[in-house]
């Protein structure tokens, strides 16, 4: 795919955001915001112009103690026109506990019921236009609240954006953190934010395999 040229917007929490924590030796983290994301290196790459949309914080379903009014159902028609999209979310419904419902659901309260509004919301404003849905990204975790996996939510958005909507689907697990085990403190220094780093390597993956949708 040839995206010289062309103009991404990318709807997305912290990770699009470009924030990222350093342990303190009090045991504490310190916040940092990065200027150069994994999508800025994508957008190099590519030859992209970028529009991003990362709110820390967010959830794609707005059922959630962290910035419902922000969710990504209440946003995305915020966003300018663009040739491509790019959403990545997730992470933060599996992290506050959203419930996952059921693929039918057309509600905002569940999980799949959010991404059902999304993606038709998705269809309806960029007609005609590449919309990619990234998986959420390794990160060390266990079970939620709810007795979820992060797996579980990664499955919801395959299902609903991948085969429901055929929109493109690119496995968040593929873009190289995982495979990095070795200095992955390094790469997500509290478990689940990258660093300049790792950004760099979600790019730079996320890039090869933009061009060969």
């Amino acid at each position: 795919m040839n995206l010289q040229g062309k103009t991404a917007a990318f709807l997305g929490d912290s990770i699009t955001q470009g924030v990222y924590y350093t342990a303190l030796d009090n045991g504490e983290y310190q916040w940092h915001q990065m200027n150069i994301k994994y999508c800025d290196v994508a957008g190099e790459i590519l030859g992209l112009s970028i529009k991003n949309y990362g709110i820390s914080g967010t959830c794609i379903c707005p059922d959630t103690v962290q910035l419902p009014d922000r969710a990504f159902i209440k946003r995305y028609n915020e966003m300018d026109d663009a040739d491509l999209v790019c959403v990545l979310g997730g992470t933060n419904d599996f992290g506050t506990d959203v419930k996952i419902g059921n693929p039918d659901d057309l509600c905002e309260d569940t999980f799949y019921g959010a991404l059902n509004i999304l993606c038709e919301g998705l269809v309806k404003k960029y007609s005609g236009k590449t919309v990619v849905f990234i998986t959420p990204l390794y990160r060390v975790c266990g079970k939620n609240k709810n007795g979820n996996i992060l797996a579980d939510y990664r499955d919801a958005i395959v299902q609903i954006a991948g085969k429901k909507f055929g929109f493109n689907i690119i496995d968040g697990l593929s873009l190289g953190l995982e495979k990095n085990t070795e200095n992955l403190k390094e790469l997500l220094s509290d478990g689940l934010h990258p660093t300049p780093p790792a950004h760099e390597i979600i790019g730079k993956n996320l890039a090869e395999k933009l061009i060969c949708l």
